[in-house]
């Protein structure tokens, strides 16, 4: 299966985004066009903090229309950044539970949804680079997930 992972696409990001001179409604049609372009059977988006409300923002219209057109998997995942080893909980287990982090957190966590994109291709987009891009791509490194950077369609 081919998974566009977008991490972290969302509303909470508008002044990083910013930064960049890019803003969500222009990342989600940047995806929407790479997606025509290239097979994908899936799509997930994770934010920070799972919120129902900032989903629901105009800005992924024309990016759901196509998931719906597609009749593409849509997914969303929490997962956050910036971990230091104060939030693991007893019992944690290196190699199962979390791995040691980059220059962003200390530690990067190994949720179950990333441990299940093993076996299948993924495409990674979203933001920021060095920051919570360099953590899903260390837990990625750190399970042996096949994944690829879509330059394109990062932040940073």
């Amino acid at each position: 299966m081919n998974i566009l992972l977008c991490h972290h696409l969302e509303p909470r990001w508008a002044k990083g985004y910013a930064t960049y001179d890019t803003n969500l409604e222009y990342l989600c049609n940047k995806i929407t066009h790479w997606i025509l372009q290239n097979p994908v059977d899936k799509v997930i988006i994770s934010q920070f903090e799972l919120n129902k409300s900032a989903q629901c923002d105009e800005a992924y219209f024309q990016l759901f229309q196509l998931i719906e057109e597609q009749q593409l998997i849509l997914e969303w995942q929490e997962y956050g950044y910036g971990w230091d080893k104060h939030c693991l909980w007893k019992g944690a287990k290196k190699g199962k539970d979390y791995c040691l982090g980059g220059n962003h957190s200390q530690i990067v966590m190994l949720d179950p949804w990333i441990k299940a994109l093993k076996g299948h291709q993924v495409y990674l987009a979203g933001a920021f680079r060095g920051e919570c891009l360099e953590d899903i791509q260390i837990a990625m490194d750190a399970l042996k997930i096949n994944y690829k950077d879509i330059e394109e369609l990062q932040v940073g």
